[in-house]
């Protein structure tokens, strides 16, 4: 493993001085990794200093933003996008809200981490209540230094692109991409839309429930139709998160606010630039809107993707 962060730094984090802290039931191992995930959530998202959320921009022309945030069936969500993705950015420059601050925990109080989850949010009664709990597999997943120094599929020492993997799925499950992931759920970070509210509430009534309140962003669960497969899933990994974007799910074609409120668009999307970035790749043909343009540069068409979870090889 490969690992960037010093024993100062370390030390900084366990004597509670930054964003990250508390480490409750954490071996000093699971500390330093996590310490990892954070400082590699910096390296993903390396942007021009903002002051406040309002000020991020995206570009909308970029492949990485119309793959996974749509194009004009999206339109109305944009701002609310850049928000987001601008509250992320300030808060891991140090510029947190009201005080706000992660607590990082290695225990499951509610059993969470069963089957092949990485990590998880519990939200508190409040926007500075819960924490942010890490599984056993996010301890062996790689540290995106080991990324960098050997991106997927390489076969040479020398760096060929002809031998590394473009498919954005081979490049999620790591400390950095797993924590930015997570850092979308902190309702201090990200928020979703109102129709998605709206429409979340109106479920719940059709059902007798209560409504709810205190909306964060979601994994959303959608039917894939994207792959013509008809289990009901999780939106992780690149081509489910393009399905949101594109409206091409079973039953939810008419929904263009469930990108905006899905954690894994807006983890995969400044992944996909970081990689872009990374291998220095050209990329000129804007993909077009709609089921026609099934393979993107960043999509994996072939298989059931995995993100937060980790699925079993056969």
């Amino acid at each position: 493993m490969i690992y960037t962060v010093t024993d100062e730094e370390i030390r900084s984090y366990v004597e509670g001085n930054e964003l990250v802290k508390d480490f409750v039931g954490c071996t000093p191992e699971e500390i330093k990794h996590i310490i990892q995930g954070w400082k590699d959530v910096g390296t993903i998202l390396k942007n021009k200093p903002i002051t406040s959320p309002d000020d991020y921009i995206i570009d909308r022309n970029t492949p990485e933003a119309i793959e996974f945030f749509g194009s004009q069936r999206t339109k109305k969500y944009r701002e609310l996008v850049q928000r987001n993705l601008g509250s992320a950015t300030l808060f891991r420059t140090g510029q947190a809200p009201g005080n706000m601050s992660i607590t990082a925990k290695c225990t499951d109080p509610i059993n969470v981490c069963k089957k092949y989850v990485y990590a998880f949010v519990i939200r508190g009664s409040t926007k500075k209540d819960g924490f942010m709990g890490f599984c056993p597999p996010y301890f062996g997943s790689q540290t995106l230094p080991m990324i960098i120094k050997s991106p997927p599929l390489l076969k040479e020492i020398k760096l060929n692109y002809s031998q590394v993997s473009l498919d954005i799925d081979d490049w999620t499950d790591n400390t950095g991409s797993v924590f930015l992931h997570e850092m979308m759920h902190l309702p201090f970070i990200g928020t979703p839309h109102s129709d998605f509210e709206n429409h979340y509430n109106e479920g719940l009534r059709e059902r007798g429930l209560p409504k709810a309140e205190n909306f964060n962003i979601k994994d959303i669960r959608v039917n894939n139709a994207f792959l013509d497969i008809k289990q009901e899933g999780v939106a992780y990994g690149g081509t489910r998160a393009r399905a949101l974007a594109y409206g091409d799910t079973d039953g939810y074609g008419t929904l263009p606010f469930l990108a905006c409120s899905n954690a894994d668009n807006y983890a995969l999307r400044d992944l996909a630039i970081f990689e872009d970035h990374l291998l220095r790749l050209s990329v000129n043909v804007i993909p077009s809107a709609g089921r026609e343009y099934r393979i993107g540069i960043y999509s994996r068409q072939t298989d059931i993707p995995n993100g937060r979870t980790k699925q079993p090889k056969d």
